[in-house]
């Protein structure tokens, strides 16, 4: 993995963490945890529907799967390990799989889902995406994520003597509540035994002592890892950073830049002369020819936007520009998707004028910097039949309508200057723009136009290059910097149930007492989901965005505590977070090179365990494992 792909990576690493885990402990950086990969099986609950009888597993269970020096894996433990993969891959990609994004089908048999570049794949977008390069079935992609799982698990588990990591009975206390958990589960859907239950769920013959040994070593593996993480992270001195940032500035430095690309594509054209059935109207030579003169003509008019873009060398005007560009073609598509009876629709004339007003007064608004728009005019019960908009008297009726444009219109141009206006660009190899705004020799106000395709030879690009123009004009607003928005220092805590997040801050608020250590006490006495003190926590590694809204805040002060619980809510589930604010914590570009030179010697270290700690797999036994899937 590249350096800047890591960074994106690792800034992106830390999240909420899962409902039923608690962690007590003052934190280590957000991103460190991440840096060791291993999927550490600690299984949630899982709703279960139909009922299997389980066997006892005996044969399964003195079948060794995987094996280290000291520790072993046995078939009813690798059921459980692969079960727990894929009913954590079903639970986190649920609205995917609902929508089909992943060509996973939850109601067949997995062996027979071929996946990735397998005969008689059906794979989507998505799982080359989200799941990377593999081949072979469904059950496949499981089984080997488990088995990735279970021997970096049996490897740090071989680590945690000479490290003098072991469990604790707080430990055995945590694994007690989760079989707990398990038993409560298995009375309420009237299993007979919490054995059966774990046997219907995690493949037959998966036993409580199974699932026990899991836990035992999934939790002793995770211990080891946070001892290794906190290492690495100690072992980098502010002199490591400066000289990794000095070495390498280009995968670190950032750039600000507004832009915009004109596109004219061969088959919109087509369409647009033709109609929706252009491809078997293009057959006809004249079609052809009708088609090519108005492509090339298309193209020469986004050439002449592109070269009239390119002159505003002010950036207030170059923005503007691009504003007015887009709202121009925007309210066509706007308006025209607005049902308008013929007997309050007014002359053409009095349409284009309002069209024009419409674009003057979003491409203000969106100037003046508005993040919502009004009304053209209020419209109330007892507004005449007649009103004037824009210096034309048109229906009531016809002003509700257009009041719906510009909101419509308001939205795509703000959208657009989100999109063209760009900060904190990383730098991109072998790509031309890049190439040239990271160039040293580059200043503020700089401008590049950069034509591709830009139809000095349509015949040729409709023939070659699937007739698809681009001539993109960018105005560099600030070159190479460090990016020195600061990171902050804080402590959470999660709550299922409002009033008990409520009660907690009116708790914290009446005792006086806004610590760190108060806090956390406080999350322990209220049986907080998750509650954890996090250093270096940077925006949107929560994943909410109600939450960075008030810890962002320009306002906000070392020692403010949430007045109100932040709700937050996902797909599956709503929380309630409640946080204290600690102060900064280091700037952005600083934990970028950290994070990169962490990742490095954690990626140095994983190398090192695997030579010193050998894990077998037994690959003859892997058909042995029960599976529930």
């Amino acid at each position: 993995m590249g350096k800047s792909n890591r960074i994106r990576t690792n800034r992106a690493s830390y999240n909420v963490k899962a409902v039923g885990v608690k962690n007590k402990k003052k934190g280590m950086p957000s991103w460190a945890m991440t840096l060791i990969t291993v999927v550490v099986a600690v299984a949630l609950l899982f709703s279960v529907t139909g009922i299997l009888l389980s066997a006892n597993g005996v044969f399964t269970r003195i079948t060794t799967v995987v094996y280290s020096q000291n520790y072993k894996i046995n078939a009813n433990m690798m059921a459980y390990y692969y079960n727990t993969q894929y009913q954590n891959f079903v639970s986190n990609y649920s609205t995917y799989l609902s929508y089909g994004y992943f060509s996973l089908d939850t109601s067949k048999d997995l062996d027979e889902q071929p996946f990735g570049g397998a005969e008689d794949s059906t794979s989507t977008y998505y799982d080359e995406i989200f799941l990377g390069e593999f081949e072979g079935t469904w059950h496949d992609y499981f089984m080997n994520a488990a088995v990735e799982s279970a021997k970096s698990i049996l490897m740090y588990c071989e680590a945690a003597e000479a490290l003098g990591v072991s469990l604790t009975e707080e430990d055995y206390k945590t694994i007690d509540e989760n079989i707990a958990s398990y038993e409560e589960t298995a009375t309420y859907y009237g299993y007979p035994s919490v054995s059966s239950f774990l046997s219907a769920s995690f493949g037959r013959g998966v036993s409580e002592g199974d699932v026990r040994d899991c836990m035992e070593y999934s939790l002793l593996a995770t211990k080891v890892m946070e001892v290794i993480a906190e290492q690495i992270d100690g072992s980098v001195t502010d002199d490591d950073v400066n000289s990794n940032y000095n070495d390498n500035k280009l995968d670190y430095n950032v750039i600000d830049y507004s832009y915009y690309s004109f596109k004219v594509t061969y088959d919109d054209v087509a369409e647009e002369v033709l109609g929706k059935e252009y491809e078997t109207e293009l057959k006809k030579d004249e079609n052809k020819t009708k088609v090519l003169e108005e492509y090339k003509k298309q193209i020469e008019a986004a050439k002449a936007a592109a070269d009239e873009l390119n002159g505003k060398t002010n950036i207030d005007d170059f923005k503007a520009y691009i504003y007015n560009y887009v709202a121009t073609e925007a309210v066509e598509d706007v308006y025209g998707d607005q049902t308008i009876k013929d007997d309050i629709k007014p002359d053409a004339d009095v349409v284009a004028h309002i069209k024009a007003e419409l674009v003057k007064a979003v491409v203000a608004e969106i100037v003046e910097g508005k993040e919502e728009t009004t009304d053209v005019i209020e419209i109330k019960d007892d507004t005449a039949d007649e009103v004037t908009i824009f210096d034309k008297t048109v229906s009531k009726d016809y002003a509700k309508i257009i009041n719906d444009v510009k909101e419509d219109l308001f939205d795509d141009v703000l959208s657009a200057k989100t999109t063209y206006n760009v900060e904190k660009a990383n730098y991109t190899k072998d790509n031309t723009f890049s190439e040239w705004a990271f160039d040293d020799a580059r200043a503020a106000n700089d401008m590049k136009l950069i034509a591709e395709y830009d139809g000095k030879d349509a015949d040729a690009e409709v023939t070659n290059k699937e007739g698809k123009s681009h001539t993109s004009v960018y105005f560099l607003t600030a070159t190479q910097y460090k990016d020195s928005e600061t990171s902050k220092n804080m402590s959470y805590m999660v709550f299922s149930k409002e009033e008990t997040a409520k009660a907690a801050i009116a708790e914290l608020v009446a005792n006086g007492t806004l610590t760190q250590e108060a806090f956390l006490a406080m999350a322990e006495s209220k049986s907080a989901t998750t509650s954890s003190a996090v250093t270096d926590y940077t925006e949107g590694s929560m994943g909410s965005t109600e939450f960075d809204e008030w810890l962002f805040d320009s306002e906000r002060a070392a020692g403010d505590l949430t007045a109100e619980p932040i709700k937050t809510t996902s797909d599956s589930s709503t929380v309630y977070i409640v946080a204290l604010y600690e102060g900064e914590g280091k700037e952005l570009w600083y934990l970028d090179v950290k994070s990169v030179i962490v990742s490095e010697r954690a990626e140095a270290k994983v190398t090192e365990l695997e030579g010193k700690y050998p894990v077998t797999v037994k690959e003859n036994k892997l058909d042995s494992v029960n599976v529930t899937a």
